[in-house]
């Protein structure tokens, strides 16, 4: 059994469109191929679900009435070699007219064999789709569910590169770096940060050669996190300070950190 015989029987599979002798062949193609027995799982649960998730609905009252009307009593359209075949003369043994052939009554035609495969990989891809879309609307939903530092923090974590380093508070708070030079990007998680004035915000800052450089200010009341702004350089300190709302206008620091993270190894 080839791969789109496979995944044709196995779209009639999930919602039960298989012969009994297709259904074991299918079955018996499975049962020696992991993946093969993967994927069939797999497009049963998805139609299996699909189906729970559309509701009921009645349909309109009338509704069969008025389409049995709208399609009326219906006729096989003409043949005309059918009708030359059926207006034969009472007396069949009756010898034709000189020098005319008797034309033997056609074969009724034949009605097309039903693309019974076509329809079934079709209907393979439409299962697909489905499962693709619904593997794509879960990873959007998931993403949109999570903060831009969340997402950023799991892209370092993955990174060939990941880097991390802490740092204790006065106050008995921490503060947790993680970083990636692949990435370019670094998210500070802080937990027991103190509480500030509602005008007031929490800046970071790269410490650089002895020279700050603003990394993007957040709010916190006493958990945060945030994505530092602009690339963090190898050996850099991060610090936090507290500033007005927007940051420091000056862009320095206006006030002593509360906490400073060392990176360098």
């Amino acid at each position: 059994m080839n791969e789109d015989e496979f995944w044709e029987l196995a779209a009639g599979y999930a919602v039960g469109a298989l012969s009994a002798e297709e259904e074991r062949a299918l079955l018996d193609a499975a049962a020696g191929d992991p993946q093969r027995q993967r994927i069939l799982d797999e497009m049963v649960e998805t139609s299996a679900a699909f189906a729970e998730s559309i509701p009921e609905v009645a349909p309109p009252s009338g509704i069969r009435d008025a389409l049995m009307a709208n399609l009326g009593p219906q006729e096989a359209p003409a043949d005309p070699l059918v009708d030359a075949a059926i207006a034969v003369p009472a007396d069949a043994d009756a010898p034709s007219p000189a020098g005319v052939t008797a034309r033997p009554a056609p074969a009724a035609h034949a009605a097309p064999a039903p693309r019974r495969h076509r329809t079934l990989f079709a209907l393979a891809a439409a299962v697909v789709l489905v499962v693709g879309i619904g593997a794509g609307i879960l990873t959007l939903t998931q993403t949109l569910d999570r903060t831009p530092a969340e997402v950023a923090l799991e892209q370092i974590v993955e990174s060939g590169d990941h880097s991390r380093a802490e740092a204790e508070m006065a106050g008995g708070g921490a503060v947790v770096l993680d970083w990636s030079a692949e990435t370019g990007t670094a998210v500070l998680t802080a937990d027991g940060l103190p509480e500030i004035a509602d005008d007031q915000q929490f800046e970071a800052w790269f410490v650089r050669d002895g020279a700050p450089i603003p990394a993007g200010v957040f709010d916190g009341t006493s958990e945060a996190q945030a994505v530092l702004e602009g690339t963090m350089h190898e050996g850099d300190l991060v610090a936090i300070t507290v500033e007005q709302h927007g940051g420091s206008d000056s862009g320095l620091p206006t006030s002593d950190p509360i906490v400073a993270v060392e990176t360098a190894s």
